[in-house]
């Protein structure tokens, strides 16, 4: 895995958010694909938490930090 990459992607906003988009539409599709052929959609509720689950921990990776306010006393 390279890091350098995944923080150049993380840093581009309307790309990450437009693949966030892409896999959740795909995963919706596959939900109504398998449920009009009557097969099993249990996964995918889980497969949909999962990718919600490496965008935040990406954010928690390369997401900016905030530091803490210094508060000043006048």
């Amino acid at each position: 895995m390279n890091k350098d990459l995944l923080q150049l992607f993380w840093q581009d906003e309307h790309t990450r958010e437009e693949v966030k988009a892409f896999q959740i539409a795909m995963l919706e599709e596959e939900a109504v694909r398998r449920t009009f052929e009557q097969e099993d959609v249990q996964g995918l509720p889980e497969a949909k938490k999962l990718v919600e689950a490496s965008f935040k921990r990406l954010d928690e990776v390369f997401g900016s930090k905030e530091e803490p306010k210094k508060q000043s006393i006048r």
